[in-house]
């Protein structure tokens, strides 16, 4: 393949894989943009405000209900009262109730004592709106999880590209000056055939690295949206573990912050209501009640216009299945019990795995820095060495590269 072909292709290639435009964003950005406009979390969002309005729903159940009704009632006939004293010359015909009436009122029941039944609904719409909250928790920490590995992944791609472009431009001029010499008879023809072979095969890598570069983009555009392909500005970083917290501080803020956790505690929390709620069957009611008449005129002598009263219901037997409940509703609550605590166990574990993979990528990071110098330095030795004749251009390739593994 000749010098010119090669540039061809290697110019070509640069073209296609470069937009005509880009969407510049920093990783700051394209986070507040996901979790703004993403539907998971939008859907996730709209979840929890519903589960709001129905844990106030369940607070209206401490107040008293209050109805009003209105009737329009037409009989057969009037209800009369139709009486005659034989001892006494009195006959009595009184109406009752005419044919046709009306009646309109408000009535009032109130929940003085349910058994803690309705503090056991309480708790657990509450605990419905902790475990919504959690599953929204979830969502964003996954999305954000990610984010981040898309989002670097392209600016990890984009500097992969830059080292693929550096190594090929270093074996295109190490190829002509091999060419060169060949031409005056001071290297073999094998030598530049080597050259030759090892510059397609940086032109292959440095398109792979242009045609990964498009894949993170697409992959990044899933998540966030812009109107042309996305460009990094946030460049990568080291962490330094000696400037950054334990262990055991990871392991607690993994605990206390975790989306599990909070929807195992959650579901702790229902299996508690609903034991309550079981219990509360083994309680009486105690409700207030009353009435009262807005509309007097059709109303009989025995009507009273208004009246308040206390009730009490307490039910007795049921066929055993109050209690088979309750006992049901006692063994979830201590399998959620068990899970919470090998949860949190799961959580400790995993999170000192990843600190102590983070300390081994942060030792392989030093020793890929030192041997980086160390290629470096061998690349410019050998450079120098095959152009003063002391070197074989085989040896400049593999110079170059065990740099471009670096």
């Amino acid at each position: 393949m000749s010098v010119r072909l090669i540039l061809y292709l290697a110019v070509l290639s640069a073209f296609l894989a470069v937009p005509a435009s880009a969407d510049p964003i920093s990783y700051s950005e394209a986070m507040q943009q996901m979790l703004s406009e993403n539907g998971n979390i939008l859907a996730g969002e709209s979840t929890v405000e519903q589960y709001s309005y129905e844990k106030k729903a369940a607070f209206g159940l401490h107040l008293p209900t209050i109805t009003v009704d209105a009737r329009y009632t037409h009989m057969n006939d009037d209800l009369a009262l139709h009486m005659t004293i034989p001892a006494l010359p009195i006959q009595i015909n009184h109406t009752l109730q005419e044919q046709n009436f009306f009646r309109a009122y408000a009535s009032m029941m109130w929940p003085i004592f349910t058994g803690f039944q309705v503090s056991a609904a309480n708790h657990a719409a509450t605990a419905q709106y902790d475990n919504a909250q959690a599953d929204l928790n979830a969502t964003k920490y996954a999305m954000m999880h990610d984010l981040t590995s898309k989002y670097f992944a392209l600016e990890l791609a984009t500097e992969a590209a830059a080292l693929r472009k550096e190594v090929y431009d270093g074996l295109q001029q190490h190829y002509e000056n091999t060419k060169a010499r060949e031409a005056v008879g001071m290297v073999p023809h094998v030598e530049s055939l080597h050259a030759e072979v090892s510059l397609n095969e940086a032109m292959r890598s440095y398109n792979q690295s242009l045609r990964d570069i498009e894949i993170a983009k697409a992959a990044l555009k899933s998540l966030i949206t812009l109107e042309h392909d996305p460009e990094t500005t946030t460049g990568l970083f080291v962490l330094d573990p000696a400037y950054m917290e334990s262990l055991n501080y990871f392991q607690q803020a993994v605990v206390g912050n975790s989306p599990q956790i909070h929807k195992i505690t959650a579901m702790q929390n229902l299996a508690s209501a609903g034991l309550a709620a079981k219990r509360s069957t083994y309680m009486p009611t105690v409700y207030a009640f009353g009435n009262y008449e807005f509309y007097k005129d059709d109303l009989t002598m025995l009507d009273p216009e208004w009246y308040l009263g206390i009730g009490l219901q307490w039910k007795i037997f049921e066929g055993m299945g109050g209690h088979n409940q309750y006992m049901a509703a006692s063994k979830l609550e201590q399998t959620v019990m068990h899970k919470t605590a090998q949860a949190k166990r799961d959580l400790e574990t995993l999170a000192e795995v990843y600190y102590k993979q983070m300390l081994k990528a942060y030792e392989s990071y030093n020793r890929a820095t030192e041997s980086l110098e160390f290629a470096q330095e061998y690349l410019r030795v050998r450079t120098k060495a095959f152009e003063s004749g002391f070197a074989t251009s085989i040896d400049v390739v593999d110079a170059q590269t065990l740099l471009s593994k670096n």
